[in-house]
């Protein structure tokens, strides 16, 4: 479904029946849906409007539909014909009342189950990290089937109003803000910069809005500079982490200050009801400024994958969930992230990390989107290749962009190639995909 006030009674009422609630991907395509289906074997599929076509051709057995019409049978008339809940039976702690899947960045998205102890963490987690409060406003533009759908459990938990909206069209949202006098507004920087480049800010009735939360990955400097000028006397929080955990680390309001752009860079501190360490490729503790993978432990943290016992294996060692991300911590204590543990570039025997060199890209004014990846070279191994996304009226060209890296990092970093292209992958949250970069032919 596409964000369905639904959701919330769904959830609800899995958890108190006893079963699983396993969250869909409408943007994907039938037969991706159908390799889950066949993973799962669900005994009931709901759907929302606009998508009888593809709920059809998976032909689950009962099959539900929200709104007026679709395939199958009417929710609201299978609501109305059953027989009232009774009594408040006791909610098993230790069930799985929610299946999440993985963004799917790094490959075929894994199930993630999450049983009512984690759900609860990480409700707790949203409430004690995020100043919500009775009357508060909160607009998720996010879809529902992703992690981030906690944070809306979570206001309400705390008496806040949620305002759901399916997807983040610019003028929707400039619209939402004013009508439904928003305060809280989560989004990831692609969202945010397409907000500041699209929308009129001067006649944008944001009076209302005290926090701005994003994540998916750090915000570019020259990005954070310009939001937070689009926003004056607004707050800002970065949550990082993953399906797996939750927020395992989290930029607060007080560190996002331009004066220290360093804290800009980070990913914060960790949060509350997570600990997170930096290990060496044998398990041993990095020292700080040393890079090394991100693991993370703490209630948050689910126990494993579903069916899938190497893949469990592999990701939780001795108690840890191995994140696949690597990083450094700073001597004063914030987190850095470097890249994905399989999209680090080894160049003529030096490491190149995509996340330094998208970071000097973005510094470029006339840059909106940067990835950076490695490309088989004969001669280097690999040899770095940025792909950018300038601004409809700028007039800068591949030469330029690496003349202007060149002139701030190293040569062995500088993009060997740079592609300018009119837009980047992305998954459903937003996130750039390196991977799909990869596998494309060069453009």
């Amino acid at each position: 479904t596409r964000n369905e006030t639904e959701f919330f009674e769904l959830q609800l009422g899995c958890q108190r029946a006893g079963v699983t609630l396993a969250t869909l991907n409408f943007w994907l395509a039938v037969a991706e849906l159908e390799q889950v289906i066949d993973r799962i074997s669900p005994r009931l599929l709901i759907h929302g409007p606009g998508l009888a076509e593809s709920a059809a051709a998976l032909d689950v057995q009962p099959t539900l539909y929200l709104g007026a019409d679709g395939a199958g049978a009417s929710y609201e008339k299978c609501i109305q014909r059953a027989d009232p809940f009774r009594g408040r039976p006791a909610i098993d702690p230790d069930a799985v009342a929610t299946l999440l899947f993985t963004s799917g960045t790094s490959g075929r998205a894994k199930g993630v189950p999450m049983t009512n102890r984690v759900i609860l963490a990480r409700q707790a987690q949203a409430a004690m990290e995020v100043p919500i409060q009775p009357g508060a406003v909160f607009f998720q533009p996010q879809p529902m089937f992703h992690m981030s759908s906690q944070v809306s459990y979570a206001c309400a938990l705390m008496g806040a109003t949620t305002v759901l909206n399916q997807g983040f069209e610019t003028d929707t949202v400039a619209d939402a803000l004013a009508r439904h006098r928003v305060t809280h507004l989560q989004t990831v920087p692609t969202m945010l910069s397409r907000f500041i480049e699209e929308v009129d800010l001067g006649s944008l009735e944001r009076r209302h809005l005290k926090m701005v939360l994003y994540g998916a990955a750090a915000m570019p400097v020259p990005l954070m500079t310009r939001t937070m000028s689009s926003f004056p006397g607004c707050e800002f929080l970065q949550w990082f982490g993953m399906t797996e955990t939750s927020a395992s680390s989290i930029l607060r309001p007080p560190d996002h200050d331009l004066g220290r752009p360093e804290l800009l860079l980070s990913v914060g501190t960790d949060s509350v009801l997570a600990t997170t360490s930096i290990v060496d490729e044998g398990g041993g503790e990095c020292a700080p400024g040393e890079i090394g993978e991100i693991i993370c432990q703490g209630p948050c943290v689910v126990d494993g994958y579903l069916n899938d016992p190497t893949a469990t294996g592999l990701a939780i060692r001795a108690g840890w969930m191995h994140t696949g991300d690597l990083g450094y911590r700073s001597d004063d204590g914030y987190l850095h992230l470097t890249s994905r543990l399989h999209d680090k570039i080894v160049s003529g025997g030096e490491n190149v990390y995509p996340t330094e060199v998208e970071a000097v890209l973005y510094q470029h004014p006339d840059v909106l989107e940067a990835a950076v990846i490695g490309r088989p070279d004969a001669r280097w191994g690999e040899a770095v290749h940025a792909y950018v996304v300038i601004r409809p009226s700028a007039d800068v060209g591949p030469d330029e962009l690496r003349r202007f890296c060149r002139s701030r990092i190293a040569g062995y970093k500088t993009p060997k190639v740079v592609h300018v292209v009119e837009s980047l992958p992305k998954n459903a949250m937003g996130k750039i995909l390196r991977r799909e970069l990869r596998i494309e032919s060069p453009r």
